[in-house]
C-alpha cells in the first residue's frame, strides 16, 4: 500500500483470519477489545464476525476531501494517499454498524462509541 498498490483480497484474507483469532481470543477471556482495520466490503466484516455475533462495527464515514486532507497531513504512515479513491470506490457502507460523522471531534466520537457499547451490553444475552 506505501506504493500505492492496493492489497487483494487474497492479501487480506490471513490479516483478516489473524484479526478474527484475536476477536474469538478476546470473547473467550470475556474482554471487551478495540480492533480497527478497513473492513470495506460486507464479505470482510463477514469473516470477523463470530456465527453467534457479539461483534459491533463503527462506521467512520467522511467525504473524500476531508479524508483526504487528514491522509495528506500525516507524516511516517504506510497509507498512500494515492489510494483513497479506490478504497472509496471499493467501499459498501455497512449495514447496522454505528455510524459516526468525522467531523466530530476525537472526544465526541470515543462517548458516542462507549454510550453504544454500553447499549450492547446491556442488550446482550448473559
Amino acid at each position: 500500500m506505501h506504493a500505492g498498490i492496493p492489497l487483494t483480497d487474497e492479501d487480506r484474507w490471513p490479516w483478516l483470519a489473524a484479526m478474527r483469532a484475536a476477536i474469538d481470543a478476546a470473547r473467550a477471556e470475556g474482554r471487551t477489545h478495540v480492533f480497527t482495520c478497513s473492513a470495506l466490503r460486507q464479505v470482510y466484516r463477514d469473516r470477523l464476525t463470530p456465527p453467534d455475533g457479539g461483534v459491533v462495527f463503527v462506521y467512520m464515514k467522511g467525504d473524500a476531501q476531508l479524508i483526504g486532507s487528514r491522509l495528506s497531513a500525516r507524516t511516517d504512515h504506510f497509507f498512500n494517499p494515492a489510494l483513497l479513491e479506490s478504497q472509496l470506490d471499493t467501499l459498501e457502507e455497512p449495514q447496522g454498524a454505528l455510524v459516526l460523522d468525522i467531523r466530530q471531534t476525537p472526544e465526541a466520537l470515543v462517548q458516542a462509541i462507549l454510550a453504544d457499547g454500553e447499549r450492547h451490553r446491556v442488550a446482550a444475552p448473559r
